[in-house]
């Protein structure tokens, strides 16, 4: 019979370790990854990608509520710039990873029933549709929301590329 090194205690235990924080859900305003859907957050919570958050010291996907503005954490604080970083003035539209929804569009601009419940798109005013969470929302953030051969609009719905 072999007994168990200390090295192999060890490795056996962080490998435990690990896979136990790799299960856990996040709470609000914690790091997540975009890649695995919602499924690192905590109940409600979506895993947001960081260009929809405003800048911090890391750019870094959270958790955070569908609707941004209903958060008290600062962490979950929405991107506000006025486009993607890069001087176009289009808000990242064609930008695979860049935030198309700042571009051009206030919160003043956004549609009354924006994240109001819904069964149907068309219980939700254009252009918004009915999100797959049963609320209004834009069809499009980037452009791999979108069908092949479409882009996201900086009005976010998808359209032909």
């Amino acid at each position: 019979m072999v007994l168990p090194t200390f090295r192999h205690t060890c490795f056996v235990t962080l490998l435990c370790a690990v896979a136990a924080l790799g299960c856990s859900r996040q709470e609000e305003g914690e790091r997540c990854a975009t890649a695995n859907g919602n499924n690192d957050c905590e109940g409600d919570l979506v895993c947001t990608p960081a260009s929809q958050l405003r800048k911090g010291d890391d750019e870094v996907d959270r958790c955070c509520p569908e609707d941004l503005e209903t958060s008290d954490n600062s962490a979950c604080a929405p991107n506000t710039n006025s486009g993607d970083g890069d001087g176009d003035g289009e808000g990242g539209m064609g930008n695979e990873g860049g935030n198309t929804g700042a571009g051009g569009n206030s919160d003043s601009q956004d549609p009354d029933d924006l994240g109001q419940a819904c069964d149907y798109p068309s219980d939700c005013s254009e252009p918004l549709t009915c999100g797959p969470r049963g609320k209004c929302q834009y069809e499009c953030q980037e452009n791999r929301d979108c069908d092949s051969g479409e882009i996201c609009s900086k009005d976010r719905i998808c359209v032909a590329d």
